[in-house]
């Protein structure tokens, strides 16, 4: 029996048995690996295509050794995601971002709120980022350790106050004869208060601008780069990662490490100072196309294994909304077909009442040398002025419905402007329903021309 998938097995077996199999034997996977040569080409990326990138941010695995301290009792602040609460993609909820160096690009995008408030400044200054209600989930307190019930704070709470300080390797991870042993929690009050380390001031607090629709950064704490360099830094020269650089097993925990889970305790430790992802921010869509056909050049010529492979969020955004975009149209589209073929045969009836009701009319004109196709043009030019009139007044109340439209979606998704009738298109709708109305009394028409003119004139 083969390890290719489920597929291979019975399902609902009746023999006592239970399967091993490898779903990844047969499944394609890709990993990225991040060269010094791929890193010296993302560098050369600002100076190829200036002004076609935001921000350029490197995230680092290195484990920060944080503690909080927001009441009385220092507390551990973790850094990494909270399993299972849900999140937009490119969402954070661990609280505990970076922020870039670009200050300009920020206030582009975020308010300086409270007296007081400035961006941070060096590795030992912070921001508190809030929402466009200036609110942080309760969780965040949790992990800051303000457990009380107070449900609102006031800016100078925060602004100023230094409530957190990032322990080194050394002083967090403690030998025990060939092992490490983290701190215990009951020491994390002396660690806080201990000389070492580097206290956080919290120097200001972003809120989103009231034009923005999304967010650059999530609530919570926004740190510096240049807390992100110590860091990396200070754990690359700690003894735990000089051990675990020399030792096959993990030195927290004593286990066996295969080459994989070892690149990831050099990682998480420090030993290894590999940015473990690249984010890329552009300016717009176009310096986005850009962008992608500079980073395709690097694996241009390069073997499957070898090149890095990115994600497009804003692609697969667009791409997620543009099928329901598509699925709406084709909706709409039904609905204005059947509206077209019913206007298309009442035109019809119409026309051919019309004829009906002047046939004497017919039969006089004829009977005073109106040739047939003369007969024709006289319905025809009827149905071309009544599809002219119903184009102009649907055009027209189209423009008048721009107006609360546009202020409906502007209020509810601050976007101003989508609804807009291009005069190019306004002038196609006109002459699509004279055509339509041209089409729709043809057949009328080509009836009145061959009427007998005796016939008509003995009609009452």
């Amino acid at each position: 029996m083969g390890n290719n998938g489920a597929s291979e097995y019975t399902e609902y077996p009746q023999k006592d048995i239970v399967y091993s199999y490898d779903r990844e034997k047969n499944s394609k996977k890709h990993s990225n690996i991040i060269t010094q040569d791929y890193l010296n080409y993302i560098g050369k990326l600002e100076t190829k295509l200036p002004n076609a990138i935001n921000n350029i941010s490197y995230t680092q695995g290195v484990k920060v050794n944080l503690l909080a301290k927001g009441q009385d009792t220092a507390v551990k602040f973790g850094t990494t995601a909270i399993p299972g609460e849900m999140r937009m993609p490119g969402g954070n909820n661990a609280y505990w971002q970076e922020i870039p160096d670009n200050n300009e690009f920020i206030l582009s995008l975020y308010d300086l709120i409270g007296n007081g408030s400035r961006m941070p400044k060096g590795k030992s200054e912070v921001v508190l980022v809030v929402d466009k209600y200036n609110s942080i989930d309760k969780a965040f307190f949790d992990k800051l350790g303000i457990t009380d019930k107070t449900e609102d704070y006031k800016t100078t709470d925060f602004v100023g106050k230094t409530i957190l300080k990032v322990i080194p390797n050394d002083d967090y991870y403690l030998k025990n004869g060939d092992l490490f042993n983290a701190v215990d929690p009951t020491g994390y009050e002396k660690l806080y208060d201990s000389d070492t380390g580097t206290k956080l001031t919290i120097t200001g607090i972003l809120r989103p601008k009231k034009d923005q629709s999304s967010s650059y950064l999530s609530p919570g704490i926004a740190y510096t780069t240049a807390l992100t360099a110590s860091v990396v830094e200070d754990a690359q020269k700690s003894e735990i990662a000089s051990t675990q650089k020399d030792s096959n097993k993990d030195v927290l925990l004593g286990t066996p490490l295969d080459n994989k889970a070892k690149d990831n305790a050099l990682i998480m430790l420090g030993a290894d100072t590999t940015p473990t992802g690249i984010n890329i921010y552009p300016t717009d869509y176009e310096s986005k196309d850009k962008i992608k056909e500079y980073l395709d050049k690097f694996n241009s010529g390069k073997a499957d294994d070898d090149q890095l492979i990115y994600s497009d969020m804003a692609e697969t955004i667009s791409s997620i909304t543009g099928k329901l975009l598509d699925t709406v149209t084709y909706v709409l589209t039904g609905f204005a077909a059947i509206s077209l073929v019913v206007s298309t045969i009442m035109i019809g009836i119409i026309t051919y009442v019309s004829v009906i009701e002047r046939t004497k009319e017919i039969g006089i004109l004829r009977s005073v040398g109106a040739r047939k196709k003369d007969i024709s043009r006289v319905f025809n030019a009827e149905t071309l002025i009544i599809g002219f009139a119903a184009g102009i007044l649907g055009v027209g109340l189209s423009y008048l419905m721009q107006i609360p439209i546009n202020a409906v979606i502007s209020n509810l998704a601050g976007i101003s402007g989508l609804a807009n009738l291009n005069p190019l298109h306004a002038a196609v709708l006109v002459v699509g329903s004279m055509l339509l109305t041209l089409i729709a009394g043809s057949i009328p028409s080509r009836m009145a021309a061959k009427k007998d003119p005796v016939v008509a004139l003995r009609s009452e």
